[in-house]
């Protein structure tokens, strides 16, 4: 459980998109090398699974 807070994640593999979820709706894809930065007010969870494979993803919550 959060208050407000910030998001950062980055898809550290190489070739396999990762997905990620808001709840059960599909928000964004990241791309291989690609990262996302957000607000997050923590009323849903965030969901992430990869396209296929298993690549790894790297992550960090900053709270306000």
């Amino acid at each position: 459980t959060y208050t407000k807070a910030y998001i950062y994640l980055k898809n550290v593999d190489g070739s396999i998109a990762i997905l990620v979820d808001f709840g059960t709706t599909l928000a964004m894809t990241l791309a291989a090398g690609e990262f996302a930065f957000f607000p997050w007010e923590s009323s849903q969870n965030i969901v992430v699974r990869a396209a296929s494979g298993t690549p790894y993803i790297e992550y960090a919550v900053f709270e306000d």
